[in-house]
């Protein structure tokens, strides 16, 4: 939850929904950053991935957003599963299995401001010095961690494999797994 004068607000990072609340708790808003996603889909979680990597406000109450492309969220455990038909998960080594795959073909980092204000999201570049593909982590997975200078100067915390602006190397797949079976084991605006 984040506190800006008089709202409040909650949001989901596994759907990157943003709910805004006044004083009284009276629901305001609710943005999205993808409506692709509809109401009916938020039940089964599981067929998402995770949206927004990371946030932070920034100096002029704004939430900056790291996050999933669109097709990442709704492809990417579609050509991929971690979950298995029972609801049931995969063992750890077949998640990270999957974590590799999804991040090779679904590589991008956007990066988003969200205004509180009026609800809308705007396309950002990434900050100087920041990723914009998953492979310039250390961990592909690993939340995406910044903050803000107190003259406003965006900082990165999560570590890199390789610096900004070089080229990405995608992984390779590796050696192919057959998972067990359970019985083994917005309106978008660019800026």
């Amino acid at each position: 939850m984040v506190s800006i004068g008089d709202r409040a607000i909650v949001f989901s990072m596994q759907l990157g929904v943003f709910w805004t609340f006044d004083t009284h708790g009276s629901l305001r808003r609710k943005s999205a950053l993808y409506p692709e996603i509809k109401e009916d889909d938020y039940k089964d979680l599981f067929q998402f991935e995770k949206a927004i990597l990371g946030w932070q406000m920034t100096p002029e109450h704004k939430i900056l957003l790291a996050a999933r492309s669109i097709d990442a969220v709704l492809l990417a455990r579609k050509s991929h599963p971690i979950v298995y038909a029972d609801g049931t998960t995969y063992p750890e080594y077949a998640r990270q299995v999957h974590d590799d795959w999804a991040a090779k073909d679904f590589p991008d980092i956007q990066w988003w401001k969200f205004d509180p204000e009026t609800g809308d999201f705007h396309r950002q570049s990434a900050p100087t010095g920041f990723p914009d593909r998953l492979q310039q982590l250390v961990s592909p997975y690993s939340q995406v961690v910044f903050t803000f200078t107190p003259e406003g100067v965006p900082v990165f915390r999560t570590p890199m494999s390789i610096p900004s602006g070089e080229p990405a190397s995608v992984p390779k797949k590796g050696i192919p797994i057959t998972a067990p079976t359970p019985e083994s084991s917005t309106h978008q605006k660019d800026s």
